[in-house]
């Protein structure tokens, strides 16, 4: 196997989820015998029947304007260079930056734009002083590494996707496409998606080629099948897994009553932070049932709160002090916390299969609700 080239993808998460949307985007329309490669040749390269296309992906949150001395753009033209271009008949720059009109890239995809026009426009237009941009420059321009008859070739294969969809525009275009027609409610669409792009990330594994056939996809998409038919609640469920709070959020959770009962408990910090990561996914999780399921909450959660977690948590305090005669209540409060939150995870309703976050969310809503008191008084 060739050793994998280096890209210059983005090292954040969201970044890494766009480039995954994107290598989605070719999953979907694959026909046999063609596959999607990542992090090979770059973010991501299409081998089709009729044509090989490879992307780079470049996602920004702020609105960013690709200049014709941009490092984005010059960087992904060292990649060409210096990586084999050559199997490919496209070369796409796919970025939510925007092209000013002002730029001469703005005449790149023009009719009277040939490879010599490109070459021109590449070499002269930018006067940029950055260092990063006249080092690249040099090495793209120097002849002993890289002929012009080599530059034209790849220059005559690009093209400048700019102002693309950013992440959550992207994955709502993606939910209306015909390929998912077979999920009927909206908000699972969403799950199955993010449920999609972790299984084509379990795919890379360390020494071999991250690709994905369609015989590769079929099977991902006959397994999410499954999990729809049998056990959608994981849909909702393991999407929540994959997120945390922002650092704001978890600054207004701390004044909450159920962070207030587990601070009087002189639990660590790392298990405060916990609760608050397991509360904020509850909620999460919860209101996508909603969204999917209306009557969850009646049919579903109320019963499963009351009678099911509410009860377990009593018991195991009954339980508790009555085994601990002689110690001090500080002590026996902590212990019920601890246990409480490694309670076996109990299945009810529509939560088959269940996630230990759910249920330990549940606990922290009783006693925010000040319905369950972890302290003994």
């Amino acid at each position: 196997m060739a050793a994998k080239q280096k890209n210059d993808n983005k090292d954040s998460e969201l970044g890494n989820s766009y480039r995954s949307l994107i290598a989605l985007s070719y999953c979907i329309g694959l026909e046999k015998g063609e596959k999607v490669v990542i992090e090979k040749y770059g973010d991501v390269s299409y081998f089709g029947k009729s044509k090989n296309i490879q992307i780079e992906v470049k996602h920004h949150i702020s609105p960013n304007s690709l200049s014709d001395g941009h490092e984005e753009l010059w960087k992904t033209l060292l990649n060409w260079h210096e990586n084999d271009s050559s199997q490919f008949d496209e070369l796409i720059l796919h970025t939510t930056s925007h092209l000013p009109t002002t730029s001469p890239l703005a005449y790149w995809h023009s009719e009277n734009t040939d490879a010599d026009v490109r070459h021109y426009i590449l070499q002269h237009s930018c006067k940029s002083k950055a260092k990063e941009y006249k080092r690249i420059h040099s090495l793209i321009f120097n002849d002993a590494l890289h002929p012009k008859s080599k530059r034209k070739e790849i220059f005559s294969k690009i093209e400048l996707k700019v102002g693309e969809p950013n992440y959550e525009e992207k994955l709502n275009i993606l939910k209306d496409n015909s390929f998912f027609s077979w999920i009927k409610e909206d908000e699972l669409k969403t799950s199955v998606i993010i449920r999609l792009l972790g299984e084509i990330n379990a795919l890379n594994e360390p020494g071999k080629d991250w690709e994905i056939t369609r015989e590769v996809f079929d099977g991902l998409i006959q397994g999410i099948k499954y999990i729809y038919d049998t056990a959608p609640s994981s849909l909702v469920l393991d999407t929540h897994y994959r997120k945390a709070p922002i650092e704001n959020d978890k600054i207004i959770y701390q004044d909450k009553p159920f962070v207030k009962a587990i601070e009087c408990l002189s639990c660590d910090k790392e298990e405060i932070d916990e609760a608050i990561i397991d509360y904020w996914r509850f909620n999460m999780a919860f209101n996508d049932f909603i969204q999917v399921h209306p009557t969850f909450n009646i049919n579903t959660f109320q019963h499963y709160k009351k009678e099911i977690v509410h009860l377990d948590i009593k018991r195991l305090k009954r339980s508790e002090i009555s085994n601990n005669e002689g110690r001090d209540n500080k002590s026996i409060s902590l212990n019920i916390f601890r246990k409480a939150v490694q309670l076996p995870i109990k299945e009810y309703g529509l939560l088959r299969p269940n996630a230990d976050y759910f249920q330990r969310g549940t606990m922290h809503d009783i006693v925010e609700d000040g319905d369950f008191k972890w302290i003994i008084e």
